[in-house]
C-alpha cells in the first residue's frame, strides 16, 4: 500500500469470512521507496535489509530475537557479550544527503563509557555519520574535513527503560539535525563540507561504536539494551516528516479511525425454518457458533429477527421457500 490518496480511501480488514481473498501484490521491495536504502525490522539475529538492496546484516555475539519490539520482534544487545550487527561496508553516504533512524529501549545511563547506536563510525577519524552516545552526550556525528555534531545530555527521560526513536537527519548543504521522539533536540551547520566525499568502504555497524580503521568495533563501545526499525536513506527528510514517523508508531490513532464492523451472517436450519445468524462478532477464526443440543448461539454471535419457512413432507426432500 504505497499511499492513501484521498479520505474516500480504506483499508478492510477480514476475519473468518468466506470467499475473501488477499489482493495480487509485487513483494515488499515496493514499500521501500523514495530514499530508502536500507530497512532492517530487527526480527532476525541477521537482520535482513527489506528493500532489497542487499545490505543484509550479519548478528555478532549471538544477538538474540525477543518478541518485546516496538513493531513485532526486536534485538536485545547485550555489551558485556559484545552483541553488535555488521551491515557490510556498503552504505556509503558519498555527497548524498541522508537520514539514519533507530527505535531503542534501554536503562543504561553510559556516564562514563561510549555506546555505539548506528552508522559508519571511526573513532577519531573523518569519514564516519553515526549516532552514539560518549560519556553522557548523545551525538549525531558528521566528519568530513573536520569532526561536526549535533548533540543533547544524555538524561534520565531517554533511558527509562521504554521505546525511543533517534532519528539523525544530515541536509549536506544545510543542518545536521538529531531528534529524539520526533522532537529536535540539537543541530549543526554541515554546508561548509558539502562536496566532501563521503565514500569511506569502512563498516556500516549496528549496536557498536568503530574502531580507528573502521574496520571492527571499538573494545568496549557496545550497546545494551533492545533495538528495532534501524533504517538508512539518502535523502535528509524534514521536521514534518520526523514527527509523523514517530507519531505513527507511537501514537497510531492519531492517523487511523476504525469503522463499524460489517455484518457477516450466516444461517442454521431447524425444524421451524431457517435461522439468521450474525456472526460478525464471534472468535476469529472460529466457525462454531451454534450449539445442536441446546439450540443456543456460542463464541458471541447473535441471532438476527429473520427466519425462512421449511417446506418439507414425510419421506420427500427438503424444500425451502421464501416467505413474501
Amino acid at each position: 500500500m504505497p499511499e492513501l490518496a484521498s479520505a474516500a480511501d480504506y483499508i478492510w480488514l477480514y476475519w473468518g469470512k468466506a470467499g475473501a481473498e488477499a489482493p495480487a501484490y509485487s513483494g515488499v521491495e515496493g514499500v521501500w521507496v523514495g530514499g530508502y536504502e536500507a530497512v532492517w525490522h530487527m526480527n532476525e539475529s541477521d537482520p535482513l535489509d527489506v528493500t532489497g538492496n542487499g545490505n543484509d546484516g550479519e548478528g555478532k555475539g549471538g544477538v538474540p530475537v525477543v518478541t518485546t519490539g516496538v513493531a513485532g520482534q526486536a534485538l536485545e544487545f547485550n555489551s558485556t557479550n559484545q552483541d553488535y550487527v555488521d551491515c557490510g561496508t556498503g552504505l556509503k553516504m558519498r555527497k548524498n544527503d541522508a537520514t539514519l533512524s533507530v527505535w531503542y529501549k534501554t536503562s543504561n545511563s553510559v556516564a562514563s563509557s561510549v555506546m555505539g547506536f548506528l552508522g559508519k563510525s571511526r573513532a577519531t577519524s573523518a569519514q564516519r555519520y553515526s549516532m552514539f552516545i560518549d560519556k553522557g552526550t548523545l551525538y549525531a556525528m558528521f566528519h568530513g574535513n573536520s569532526s561536526l555534531s549535533a548533540k543533547t545530555t544524555w538524561s534520565a527521560p531517554y533511558y527509562d527503560d521504554r521505546w525511543h526513536q533517534l532519528v539523525a537527519s544530515y541536509k549536506r548543504d544545510g543542518n545536521l539535525e538529531l531528534y529524539i521522539d520526533g522532537e529536535s533536540k540539537g543541530s549543526t551547520s554541515i554546508s561548509a563540507q558539502a562536496n566532501y566525499d563521503m565514500d569511506s568502504s569502512t563498516l556500516f555497524l549496528i549496536g557498536a561504536y568503530g574502531n580507528s580503521t573502521g574496520t571492527a568495533p571499538n573494545a568496549g563501545f557496545y550497546y545494551n539494551g533492545l533495538m528495532d526499525e534501524a533504517r538508512f536513506m539518502n535523502v535528509a527528510v524534514s521536521a514534518d516528516w520526523v514527527w509523523a514517523e514517530y507519531q505513527n508508531i507511537a501514537a497510531n490513532d492519531l492517523f487511523i479511525t476504525y469503522g463499524a464492523k460489517e455484518l457477516q451472517l450466516m444461517s442454521i436450519i431447524g425444524i421451524d425454518g431457517i435461522h439468521i445468524v450474525n456472526n460478525s462478532a464471534a472468535t476469529a477464526g472460529d466457525g462454531n457458533v451454534f450449539n445442536p443440543v441446546t439450540g443456543a448461539l456460542k463464541n458471541n454471535a447473535t441471532w438476527v429477527d429473520a427466519t425462512l419457512p421449511v417446506l418439507y413432507a414425510s419421506g420427500e426432500n427438503l424444500t425451502i421457500g421464501a416467505q413474501s
